[in-house]
């Protein structure tokens, strides 16, 4: 078993070259970044010229994936 991934993990990896999902944020942190995002949305909803053209860009790349049991963030 490696450190962080686990046995079915390594074993897709080996077979497919790539495995997923890989968590990377607690069900907490999910909920503070995505609170966060929602507070500046709410913000700059009306001055879109405020927004820096990169998040303007790639906004639409944002996903959030629960990993919660009940799907909750």
């Amino acid at each position: 078993m490696g450190k962080r991934l686990s046995d079915v993990q390594l074993q897709q990896y080996a077979q497919d070259g790539y495995t997923h999902p890989i968590p990377v944020l607690s069900a907490d942190e999910v909920s503070a970044a995505h609170a966060d995002i929602e507070a500046f949305e709410a913000r700059k909803i009306n001055r879109r010229e405020d927004i820096p053209g990169s998040v303007v860009f790639w906004n639409h790349r944002i996903k959030f994936v629960s990993t919660a049991p009940n799907g909750q963030y």
